[in-house]
C-alpha cells in the first residue's frame, strides 16, 4: 500500500482503534509487520507510553530513534527467522 493510501484508508481507522482502546483503560500491543520506516512518524500522533509496538522488520534502532520517546518498541527480529532460522542466524541478525 502506497503511503497516500495508508494516509487515507489505514492510517484513520487504526489510530481511531487504538485511541479508543487507551479510552477504555486499556493498553493496546499494535505488530508493526514489515517495514515501517516511512510510517514511524504517524505513531508520534498516540499519547505517549499508551502503546506496545511490535517491531519485525524494521531496523530497531531507527524505531528507537523516531518514536522511542512514544511508545513502547519491542522485537527487532522478522517472525520469519525466529520460527525457521538456524540459532546461528538468529545470533548473526541480533549482532548486525
Amino acid at each position: 500500500m502506497s503511503l497516500k493510501q495508508f494516509e487515507t484508508f489505514y492510517w484513520p481507522g487504526l489510530k481511531k482503534l487504538i485511541l479508543g482502546l487507551i479510552e477504555a483503560g486499556m493498553t493496546p500491543c499494535v505488530f508493526l509487520e514489515g517495514d515501517y520506516t516511512t510510517r514511524l512518524p504517524y505513531l508520534r500522533e498516540l499519547p505517549r507510553g499508551k502503546v506496545l509496538a511490535m517491531i519485525d522488520a524494521t531496523d530497531i534502532f531507527k524505531v528507537k530513534e523516531i518514536v522511542g520517546d512514544t511508545v513502547c518498541i519491542m522485537g527487532g527480529m522478522p517472525l520469519s527467522l525466529l520460527s525457521t532460522g538456524t540459532p546461528d542466524a538468529v545470533r548473526s541478525r541480533h549482532e548486525s
